[in-house]
């Protein structure tokens, strides 16, 4: 009987997660030759193909989709066999950063399955602009934060990339004729910096119409009509809409996730926390890439 090998099935998963053997290879923290022949290895081990490569990235074939169902339950499975085993001996505090993307659905599912799993650990999460928590992971006042930001963040660890959409009301109508009416959060902010740059790039007009550090309140500006704002694909209210269609818009550049550590001293926490947590968010987030 064979027997499959876990830090190969951690690399598939990856790499069918981010559909790129570069990003999933600086996600396992190997080289992407490694990753490659991890990849083949286990293609030899059940006779079957398993990804269509091109230069865009990889693909699952039909047996490579079959093979990650099964690959994530044994994961899952050996993931929580750990956990229950180090859950009693571990104690201590993390304080964790997320931006407001996050806040709202994702990472809240997840702390709950991480707190029934390790009760003798206290998560103190602060939800903050993406200025904000990169600021004070690097004053050491946060173990971990999630950041967005649409250029790379000096060493961050790459967690998933999404598509960056103008957003406006269902009966939103563009007017050549009028400056663009934007909702924006205040500076520093990188999705505020991208629309301004990008219309500027366009020779469109454009005026700052509402400015909230809310998400909520961002959302509620756009749906009565107040202008558009931009944003990454997650949580967008089903009473707006992407502007896709409206051609004289300019393109975007994608938003990418990264996740920045402190250097202070609370390694083994914060290294058992990223192992629990990081695979199932960028399974959560591979939906909307």
């Amino acid at each position: 009987m064979k027997n499959l090998d876990i830090a190969i099935l951690r690399s598939f998963v990856a790499a069918a997660d981010y559909g790129s053997l570069v990003l999933a290879a600086e996600y396992v923290s190997r080289s992407q030759g490694a990753l490659s022949m991890q990849i083949s290895k286990l293609e030899d081990m059940v006779g079957q193909k398993l990804f269509f490569r091109s230069k865009s990235g990889v693909k699952l074939t039909e047996a490579g989709t079959n093979m990650l169902t099964y690959a994530r339950k044994i994961l899952s499975i050996n993931d929580e066999a750990i956990t229950a085993t180090e859950s009693s001996n571990l104690q201590g505090v993390l304080r964790l950063g997320i931006p407001q993307d996050l806040g709202l659905k994702y990472i809240p599912e997840l702390l709950g399955q991480y707190k029934r799993a390790y009760p003798n650990i206290r998560i103190i999460t602060h939800v903050d602009s993406n200025h904000n928590l990169s600021v004070r992971v690097r004053e050491s006042e946060l173990d971990i934060a999630f950041l967005f930001s649409t250029i790379k963040i000096e060493d961050a660890t790459f967690i998933s990339s999404l598509a960056t959409k103008w957003i406006g009301a269902k009966d939103y109508v563009f007017n050549d004729n009028t400056p663009l009416s934007l909702i924006v959060p205040p500076a520093p902010c990188h999705y505020r910096d991208m629309a301004q740059n990008r219309l500027k790039e366009q020779k469109l007009n454009w005026q700052l119409d509402y400015i909230s550090g809310n998400m909520l309140s961002i959302w509620a500006a756009a749906e009565a009509g107040l202008g558009l704002t931009i944003r990454n694909s997650l949580n967008i209210p089903p009473q707006l809409q992407t502007l896709d269609h409206i051609n004289q818009l300019p393109p975007l550049a994608d938003s990418t996730l990264w996740m920045l550590e402190s250097t202070n001293n609370n390694h083994k926490i914060r290294q058992q926390f990223i192992n629990f947590l990081c695979p199932k968010l960028t399974q959560m987030l591979s939906v909307h890439v």
